[in-house]
């Protein structure tokens, strides 16, 4: 089976790309942790541009930023037929699936997913019958394993693995300034190793990929392509 393979990226390092590799089919675009890294309609266009897939990514939301990626969302169906978001928080998962029906694919984001986890694969295949839903986001080998393995579609976040959040961004921090929007990656140490902080969330390398290969692979835009 053939895999496809997707990058993670924000607006910053979207703004700087003018090309994509061939073997990239999807972008994924925005932060599945920080609200004001939320991708615009802008962005999705420049991806379409470059002749890619694009996927929203969306956290955990509030009542304001939900608002504003529905704003965001209706602003890209008046010139596109289909849009793939990825929906961290069962609220935000309802409300779309409600609000735009089978104009947008939805997926469930690792965060999401690892909750939906802790119960079973029979309920994340409950669920994702119940709202349409494209693909099982992870970056959990074991996860993964037990996904694909009952047959839903996986796709496979590499190599970092979401470890938490924190309300004190670096850059914010660093600025004394409301969210500039210029995230980096930023390594910070963590007992004895270290732990990637980008914009307001912590990650921890990890280079264990499932036994079986998922269906799509995500890749940080940090690595080569």
């Amino acid at each position: 089976m053939a895999i496809e393979q997707s990058v993670s990226i924000n607006s910053r390092q979207l703004s700087k790309i003018g090309r994509l590799p061939e073997k990239i089919s999807s972008v994924y675009i925005g932060s599945d942790a920080c609200e004001h890294l939320m991708a615009t309609s802008d962005d999705i266009d420049k991806i379409l541009s470059l002749g890619k897939n694009p996927v929203m990514l969306l956290p955990v939301l509030t009542d304001f930023f939900l608002k504003k990626a529905c704003d965001e969302i209706e602003k890209t169906l008046k010139f596109h037929n289909r849009l793939e978001v990825s929906a961290n928080d069962i609220g935000t998962l309802a409300f779309l699936h409600r609000t735009f029906g089978k104009d947008i694919s939805i997926s469930i984001g690792r965060i999401l997913t690892y909750l939906w986890s802790k119960n079973s694969v029979d309920f994340s295949r409950e669920m994702g019958e119940r709202f349409s839903i494209g693909y099982f986001e992870t970056d959990e080998a074991n996860t993964a394993n037990s996904m694909i393995n009952a047959g839903l579609k996986t796709a496979f976040h590499y190599p970092y693995r979401f470890y938490g959040v924190t309300r004190t961004c670096y850059y914010t921090k660093e600025t004394l300034e409301s969210c500039p929007r210029q995230c980096g990656d930023v390594f910070v140490p963590l007992g004895d190793g270290q732990v990637l902080w980008r914009g307001n969330a912590y990650y921890t390398k990890e280079g264990k990929m499932p036994e079986k290969m998922p269906n799509r692979l995500i890749l940080s835009y940090s690595l080569p392509c």
